[in-house]
């Protein structure tokens, strides 16, 4: 049947547990780059937000009139009709 010595089961579950220890801090050091990112999204949407707010700030109450750069405009020139 099967042997099995002291020194094998000691083997065995520090194997088991050094596993799992690398698997935890695998686990911390992707949380900790998940919260970094989501840190640099977050600081970068607030700047965006803060550019827009000033541009708004700067440039309100003035009047702005963007040509168009197509000459040739799509409608049709619709006439008056009577109505009997």
């Amino acid at each position: 049947m099967f042997e099995s010595s002291i020194v094998g089961v000691f083997k065995t579950i520090v194997f088991i547990i050094g596993v799992s220890v690398i698997i935890r801090f695998i686990g911390r050091l992707l949380i900790i780059k998940r919260n970094i990112n989501d840190e640099k999204d977050f600081l970068n949407k607030r700047r965006k937000e803060e550019k827009l707010k000033r541009f708004v700030n700067k440039n309100e109450g003035k009047i702005t009139i963007k040509k168009s750069s197509s000459k040739e405009e799509n409608y049709e020139d619709v006439g008056y009709k009577e109505v009997d």
